[in-house]
């Protein structure tokens, strides 16, 4: 009653409202928000870009591995990297590194209070 909808002339759109599924949609799972502590900055040097100007692809995951020391990859190794790309990293830029310290673990890169990557690591024990 207090809603429009663009709906198409000449549609029966009768045959859709009260339709019943034939099993019941699970809940969605809980939202979890992630509490980051940050690990370092990185001012990001000449030898760190590429042809482009931007941080060389390597270098990304230089910055991930780098949030541990020695003695935690005495017993866990990495399994699985999966990093978005979300703004380019420039020669110059200074780099804040944050990490959630899960078992499947969440680092961000921020350059001046922005997203420039967002990586999800999954550690095994060795």
């Amino acid at each position: 009653d207090t809603h429009k909808v663009i709906m198409k002339p000449n549609v029966d759109y009768s045959k859709y409202v009260g339709e019943k599924l034939d099993e019941d949609i699970a809940l969605p799972e809980k939202v979890t928000f992630l509490v980051l502590e940050k690990e370092e900055e990185r001012k990001v040097r000449y030898s760190d870009i590429d042809l482009n100007g931007h941080l060389n692809n390597t270098k990304y995951i230089e910055y991930i591995v780098d949030t541990h020391d020695i003695n935690f990859y005495q017993n866990r190794r990495i399994q699985e990297i999966v990093i978005n790309y979300e703004k380019e990293i420039k020669d110059g830029d200074i780099v804040t590194i944050y990490s959630d310290h899960q078992e499947e673990e969440t680092i961000v890169g921020d350059v001046e209070g922005k997203h420039s990557f967002i990586a999800k690591v999954t550690y095994i024990e060795r």
